[in-house]
């Protein structure tokens, strides 16, 4: 529809991925500062939001926050009944729980539990 009104969907095409490429340059810097750039508070953070996002869909807040939830859930709930019920899989694996969840969801559903489907028309 951008097409259709008068939209150059190339050009935009072309700035989105020029932003995207400065902002990765950008957390490239601070990351190489190492310490003095970022806190390790905010890898952790960051760290746990992914799959929440993912979750819940990429162009869906209400369903970042559902995700977010899940994500705490199943965190939670691993952490507390996984060392009786499968010990095998480590003492952390209540942090890997949210990425297993997340690979699970974009196996049922590639776009999230609330994202749309985008459809594209040739």
């Amino acid at each position: 529809t951008a097409l259709a009104q008068g939209i150059r969907v190339g050009t935009i095409f072309a700035i989105a991925w020029g932003i995207a490429g400065g902002l990765a340059a950008i957390a490239g810097t601070f990351v190489a500062a190492g310490a003095a750039g970022i806190e390790q508070t905010s890898w952790t953070i960051a760290l746990k939001a992914l799959p929440a996002i993912i979750i819940g869909g990429l162009d869906s807040i209400p369903g970042a926050v559902i995700g977010g939830l899940a994500v705490g859930v199943v965190e939670s709930l691993t952490a507390v009944y996984q060392p009786d019920v499968a010990p095998w899989l480590g003492n952390n694996f209540a942090l890997v729980a949210p990425y297993a969840l997340m690979f699970v969801v974009l196996l049922v559903k590639p776009y999230g539990l609330f994202g749309t489907k985008e459809v594209e028309r040739v």
